[in-house]
């Protein structure tokens, strides 16, 4: 890109010419008030794994250039720009024009509940948008959009599923393998989840040495992408899988407990894989 000073202006010329086809570039703006609600960012973070998409976020970068020229080159090279136009703020209804004047693929999400009068102006209602209450259903509207433009195949999504579970790559060996049992169940993720967390090679190690409440701490990371809520609610977990395991040889109740819970029909449902960032 072009050296630029305080006084240059935007011009389309400008910005660096990228093949938007092959990006896999998501820009994403959102009033940074919205920081307050639980988890906010971490929702488009725990979603890249599923899309192999890269967020942007205006304030992940630091440059010599000027702000706005850098915002608008970051979304040119974007494959889509995502609002959230909740609050109805200055900065990102600015980044939002240059996005539609550069003609990007533009969502627009917002939450009635913090938005004026809880509903957008009629200028921009033709853009395509979804409205969330909470971030459960944000998550869920955000993979609609990435599905839409980042849909990737089955190979990639078998791949973090066996990363998320087994903490290891899948070796190449085992890829037919993992493509008839993904086929055979329908090419659905979360049932791909629950297989993978019924192979006893995933937790063999930590059951073999007595460590039942790490094993109900890795539940929660594997399956929910969260830590447990406190240590009391690990002993708990800890108890039932250690009680499962010496009665049956087995966890897959504990595993189907996770895997159908409300909590991750909410975050997940049936097409994302769970994802640490």
């Amino acid at each position: 890109m072009a050296e630029t000073n305080g006084n240059q202006i935007i011009r389309h010329e400008d910005l660096a010419v990228i093949n938007n086809a092959e990006s896999r570039d998501v820009f994403v703006a959102y009033p940074y008030s919205l920081e307050n609600l639980h988890d906010y960012r971490n929702t488009y973070l725990r979603l890249k794994s599923n899309f192999h998409a890269n967020f942007i976020f205006a304030d992940n970068e630091h440059t010599g250039e000027m702000l706005l020229q850098k915002i608008a080159a970051q979304i040119k090279a974007s494959r889509m720009a995502l609002f959230d136009v909740s609050m109805w703020n200055a900065n990102v209804i600015l980044e939002l024009g240059i996005a539609m004047g550069l003609d990007i693929p533009t969502y627009i999400f917002f939450n009635p509940a913090y938005t004026p009068h809880q509903s957008i102006p009629s200028d921009i209602d033709g853009i395509d948008r979804k409205v969330y209450s909470n971030i459960d259903e944000l998550s869920i509207a955000v993979s609609a959009v990435l599905e839409r433009h980042l849909a990737v195949d089955d190979d990639y999504i078998i791949k973090n599923a066996y990363i998320q579970i087994k903490h290891k790559k899948l070796e190449d060996q085992d890829m037919t393998k993992y493509r008839e049992i993904y086929a055979n169940i329908g090419s659905v993720p979360r049932e791909l989840i629950r297989l993978l967390g019924n192979e006893k090679d995933s937790w063999l190690p930590l059951i073999e040495q007595q460590e039942f409440e790490e094993l109900a701490r890795q539940f929660y990371l594997r399956f929910l992408a969260r830590e447990p809520e406190n240590h009391s609610v690990v002993q708990g977990r800890a108890f039932q899988l250690e009680s499962e395991w010496e009665k049956h040889g087995e966890i897959s109740r504990n595993v189907d407990d996770y895997v159908n819970s409300q909590e991750y029909s909410n975050r997940f449902g049936d097409r994302i894989v769970p994802y640490n960032e």
